[in-house]
């Protein structure tokens, strides 16, 4: 090696150079390292640093001549910006749209509390025909005990009364909201109500 270095006419030193670029590159023909670090005044990192950038396919940052940015041929990566201010909402166009939108929304508005008041003339809210709480809660406790036995105590007093006592005793309040029309009830008060393990931790 050292006859052909010095045929080549290579400095020690050069020739570890060109060792290090092809061990760090990969680059096997000594005569390709030797070209492109004299290239490069015999600088290994900027060498190395551009063969790299080369097979990363990225333009060298050592190259002297500027090139052109590349062109984007994909329509949808590409976007337009534009400084455009929005209107503003003021002129006539914008008065005008207000004095629709006050129109309409009037409208609207009163149509659908008229027709609120209406339906609530014809149909019956069940919610509202509970007058007395305590004798609600014992007219449920008295139907649901004959169909879903065995089941967890229930409190036989109002909401109040229970979250009070709640508060006094500083237990926790569970609260079940029952629901005839709902389709899952029945399923739910026969396997988890009645199941013990839930009886014994409520």
């Amino acid at each position: 090696m050292d006859l052909e270095d010095n045929a080549l006419g290579l400095t020690q030193e050069q020739t570890d150079k060109i060792l290090q670029f092809q061990d760090l590159t990969g680059i096997e023909d000594m005569s390709i390292c030797r070209d492109v670090l004299q290239r490069h005044q015999w600088d290994l990192e900027v060498a190395i640093q551009e063969q790299l950038n080369m097979r990363e396919g990225r333009p060298s940052v050592f190259a002297t001549e500027a090139r052109a940015p590349p062109v984007v041929h994909d329509h949808i990566a590409q976007q337009v910006f534009t400084d455009e201010v929005p209107e503003s909402p003021g002129g006539v166009r914008g008065l005008l749209r207000y004095v629709v939108n006050l129109v309409v929304s009037v409208c609207y508005n009163t149509i659908s509390s008229v027709l609120n008041l209406l339906l609530s003339f014809v149909r019956n809210d069940e919610r509202r025909l509970v007058t007395d709480p305590l004798g609600d809660v014992m007219s449920f406790i008295n139907s649901y005990t004959p169909r879903y036995s065995p089941h967890p105590v229930f409190y036989q007093g109002t909401y109040a009364q229970a979250l009070n006592d709640a508060k006094n005793e500083l237990r926790f309040l569970v609260v079940y909201l029952h629901s005839e029309s709902a389709t899952e009830t029945q399923n739910f008060c026969r396997s988890t109500l009645a199941d013990p393990d839930v009886i014994q931790y409520i």
